[in-house]
């Protein structure tokens, strides 16, 4: 073992600082320290130039990684590992170097990546800083901000990535304030920084603060608060790297190998950004990720815990760099009744697609007209106020009026679509009662829309299904095999392009997880009394409400829509009145229950007994006319076929049988009706056989 001198100790003219550790366990980070001949200070002195860090989120972390290049960031294992070399007499100086053990950047950060879709344009203007200019020379900026490459960066500094959002999940690096995930991020408090915070934190050597990397909407925004030394990083690595070339390493072969297999560990701030980049521009040659704003998928699980992970919709990777898409060339956009922000988000999205976009409503070339969907019960409105030209064009089907659903379903299904889905829905109005809805076996953008046009109705859109829900809407679709032999009025609705909705496949379409987790909604519904239609009841309302200030609701019991109506709907006219009668029935219930209450509390007297009356005795079965009993039989056979028919509308009878599910049929009426028929005429043949008068002998008296 080597001597424990003051001039070998390894931490000899160091000092050092704690931040985000127990108590305890600085005590011991200062014994070990000041044993390697190092200083420990409570405080965060000038002179001090480690951090031990064992929590990046204190307000020593903050300004020393904004205001103190001088600092090193380090851990409790670096101090552990250089302290257990030491005193078993390690002859390696490089292992007993702290230097070797700094903290990863992006060490025990699990980020989830969202949207990322910055332009080229947008990517030169947020590099024209100084402090990044020097950097962005060594690789393709088109290619750094995409999302492989940012994850294989976060990977090999120490950090962990996913493209599913869950409660583990430290920040959502994200350039879109739109979608599931950010939703979800701003529900469950995670930060969402712009990618930039990436790259920056490379130039730095450490994590900066989430906080000053914070997502805007600013177009302007240039996230350049996160460090104010950074004249001072680069001084720093150009006097370091000059001292290296002034110097002649006295290394043996194992200790220079050692040093190439370490060194993004332990070398400076510019040898990591370096070594970084170098694989950042082998791996952009080989492989570059295509831009696709949609890539998020629905949940078929439809759990209510808030830890389930939000699937996104896997990225297609092409060996070659990606080439812009044409979808849209030829194309030539008017947008109109946008906001700034939603015209500039449109507009980028369009061109994105090789389309082009115009503010010129005398424009020739113009080949579409994009409306906003909210504002479908406008349209009309909007469009009177166009040049006659176009409204011409229009009126002859030369000049297609959509929404902005037409360029995100173009976008997500990758060709151009002309469906229902993507035109002005002119029966828009307010609804008088915000209805709660609940939506099961959709996916991808059919959802996402679904979701909004709820909101558009002046519903409530409500992801979790309880008894206090209104209304269960049911992707047909996922059952459509069956539903096609026992029910095929729901596919015959008008547009079958809105009741055809996609569904979510994952192995066996017989167990899949969408199959199992609707039929479960549909049975939770059934027993809640909660009415289940298909997305062409929606569809209807906006049908009838055409030209109305006010929704029209359809006949909630229809063929075409309707899978459950419960018992105690008596064929209202509308889900509203659906609504009143129940809440009139609980109101009556809870009337009635008082009322037995009032009385039970009463004295109740005994009533005066009555005189003993006659005997009488039964009528003889002749003196009762047959045709009254007949007429009595059928009056109580129509009273209950009645009750029958006004019983239960059910079609949504889902079992599970060996392989499949036996989804769904409608209640046979007819064989009621049959064999109650069959039952009357053997209880009418049996009441007159009853009821036929014997033949009675007389016996002679003697």
């Amino acid at each position: 073992m080597t001597s424990i001198s003051g001039s070998s100790r390894p931490f000899t003219g160091q000092m050092f600082c704690c931040t985000g550790i127990p108590s305890s366990q600085r005590e011991e980070m200062a014994t070990k320290i000041e044993t390697l001949g190092g200083k420990h200070y409570s405080d965060l002195m000038s002179d001090v130039n480690y951090l031990i860090v064992g929590d990046r989120n204190t307000e020593k972390y903050r300004f020393c990684i904004r205001n103190r290049a001088d600092i090193k960031f380090v851990t409790v294992q670096s101090v552990l590992k250089v302290h257990h070399a030491w005193i078993n007499g390690e002859e390696n100086p490089e292992e007993m170097n702290i230097d070797k053990y700094l903290l990863p950047i992006f060490h025990n950060i699990n980020i989830c990546f969202s949207r990322i879709d910055l332009s080229t344009s947008q990517i030169s203007g947020l590099l024209n800083c100084k402090f990044r200019q020097n950097k962005s020379t060594s690789f393709s900026p088109s290619s750094f901000f995409t999302y492989k490459n940012l994850a294989t960066i976060v990977s090999q500094n120490g950090g962990k990535s996913t493209e599913s959002l869950s409660l583990t999940n430290t920040c959502v690096v994200s350039t879109d304030l739109r979608g599931k995930r950010y939703a979800k991020a701003v529900e469950w408090d995670k930060p969402v920084v712009h990618p930039l915070w990436i790259f920056d934190s490379l130039i730095r050597g450490a994590a900066l603060d989430f906080e000053d990397y914070a997502l805007t909407n600013d177009p302007l925004e240039m996230y350049e608060r996160g460090c104010s030394v950074w004249s001072q990083l680069d001084l720093n690595s150009t006097v370091s790297s000059e001292r290296e070339k002034s110097t002649t390493p006295v290394r043996t072969t194992t200790l220079t190998e050692s040093k190439k297999i370490n060194k993004l560990k332990r070398s400076h701030n510019d040898e990591i950004w370096n070594s970084i980049m170098d694989k950042t521009k082998t791996n952009s040659k080989r492989q570059q990720m295509k831009d696709d704003i949609w890539d998020e998928n629905n949940d078929n699980s439809d759990s209510d815990n808030e830890n389930t992970q939000i699937e996104s919709k896997s990225k297609q990777e092409d060996l070659e760099p990606s080439k812009e898409s044409q979808l849209f060339l030829g194309f030539n956009f008017l947008l109109v009744g946008f906001s700034a922000n939603e015209f500039t988000l449109l507009s980028k999205a369009v061109e994105n697609l090789s389309g082009e976009v115009t503010d010129d409503s005398t424009d020739n070339s113009i080949t579409h007209i994009i409306l906003p969907a909210s504002k479908g019960g406008q349209s009309n409105a909007m469009l009177k106020i166009m040049p006659s030209s176009l409204l011409s064009k229009i009126t002859n089907g030369y000049l297609k009026v959509v929404t902005e659903w037409f360029v995100e379903r173009s976008m997500y299904y990758k060709r151009v679509m002309t469906d229902r889905w993507c035109m002005p829905m002119k029966g828009l109005a307010k609804s008088k009662k915000k209805f709660k809805i609940c939506i099961t076996g959709f996916t991808g953008i059919e959802q996402l829309h679904i979701e909004k046009l709820i909101s558009y109705l002046d519903f409530e859109y409500c992801s979790n299904l309880n008894s206090k829900r209104d209304l269960l809407i049911v992707n047909i679709s996922l059952f459509q095999p069956n539903l096609n032999k026992t029910s095929p009025q729901l596919f015959n609705y008008k547009y079958k392009d809105i009741v055809n909705c996609p569904i979510y496949q994952s192995g066996n379409n017989n167990s899949s997880v969408a199959k199992i987790s609707s039929r479960n909604k549909i049975n939770a519904a059934k027993n809640w009394n909660i009415p289940i239609v298909s997305i062409a009841y929606l569809w209807e309302i906006m049908e009838l409400s055409m030209g109305k200030s006010t929704l029209v609701m359809p006949e909630l019991i229809n063929l075409q829509w309707c899978l459950f109506a419960p018992s105690n709907y008596s064929k209202p006219k509308s889900l509203l009145e659906y609504v009143t009668n129940l809440q009139q029935a609980s109101s009556s219930a809870e009337k009635g229950e008082e009322k037995e209450s009032q009385s039970d509390t009463q004295v109740r007297l005994p009533s005066p007994r009555k005189a003993k009356g006659k005997t009488r005795y039964g009528r003889l079965g002749g003196a009762q006319s047959v045709s009254n009993s007949i007429k009595r039989v059928i009056e109580h056979d129509e009273e209950q076929q009645t009750q029958n028919e006004e019983a239960c509308f059910d079609i949504t009878n889902i079992e599970e049988d060996d392989e499949e599910l036996n989804q769904v049929r409608y209640q046979d009426t007819d064989s009621i009706r049959t064999e109650e028929q069959l039952m009357r005429k053997l209880s009418g043949t049996e009441m007159l056989d009853q009821e036929k008068p014997r033949k009675r002998t007389r016996t002679r008296r003697n």
